[in-house]
């Protein structure tokens, strides 16, 4: 999955965390263009649960204006510590 996603442009790379993976993505192919449509974060989502088959929580948003995060984080939610609801 991290590899088809840097094929297609983004910068992204995966780390072990308790209580499941995380995924970084950075060098965002939209932007600016989230800072109007927000909406636009949703397609990252999706698409890394199409590719992986699981479940996922975006907790971190780019914003690359100075100052603030520039990368996106996701939360992979493994079956074993799914979120309720």
């Amino acid at each position: 999955m991290v590899r088809y996603l840097q094929q297609v442009g983004y910068e992204a790379h995966w780390e072990a965390h308790f209580p499941g993976p995380k995924i970084t993505l950075s060098h965002c192919p939209y932007w600016p263009l989230p800072k109007r449509l927000p909406q636009l974060c949703l397609f990252d989502k999706y698409l890394l649960e199409r590719l992986s088959g699981l479940t996922l929580e975006q907790v971190q948003r780019a914003n690359l204006d100075e100052g603030h995060p520039e990368t996106c984080l996701f939360k992979i939610n493994t079956p074993a510590h799914e979120e309720p609801g």
